[in-house]
């Protein structure tokens, strides 16, 4: 109940310093050493990002027990791919995160689902200048999570990948 607490005040504290994801302010994001392949695809853009997916849910909980982060599923304009996470997930102090290299096109939508979580759209031309977003996952009930904050960077409340 405690972690449930701290992980909704940390959200609301979140929505209240502004979601709007300046690229100004992010940190650079991380080359990646492997990337590993899609497991389907038709015309898959080569450049990508990296799309942090955070929430409250212990890892334990996760792809198995109250909700499943994983794979996620990718489209945008003319192609769509499934693509399993760079590492397991990751225990941090008030989130818990999973950590994808995402395909983005020059412009337009990008469609992440991951597991049996709700589809977010991520804009790929802040994605592209960012280099990363942060998605935060917030329970709302039983099973039932959404997307409650998108940061276009890197936040301190996950690590890097690599």
């Amino acid at each position: 109940m405690r972690r449930f607490l701290i992980a909704a005040m940390a959200t609301v504290a979140l929505s209240a310093c502004g979601s709007g994801g300046d690229a100004s302010s992010s940190q650079p994001s991380q080359p990646p050493t492997t990337t590993p392949p899609p497991t389907t695809s038709e015309n898959v853009p080569t450049k990508q990002a990296t799309v942090y997916l955070a929430t409250a849910l212990a890892c334990s909980k996760l792809d198995g027990g109250d909700a499943t982060f994983t794979p996620l599923a990718v489209s945008g304009k003319g192609y769509t791919t499934t693509i399993q996470p760079v590492r397991d997930c990751r225990e941090e102090t008030i989130f818990n995160s999973y950590v994808y290299r995402v395909p983005i096109p020059k412009s337009g939508k990008v469609q992440v689902a991951p597991g049996d979580q709700p589809t977010v759209a991520l804009d790929a031309r802040k994605l592209a200048q960012s280099g990363a977003a942060t998605v935060y996952y917030g329970r709302f009930g039983a099973g039932d999570y959404r997307v409650t904050v998108i940061n276009y960077r890197k936040t301190g409340d996950v690590t890097a990948w690599h």
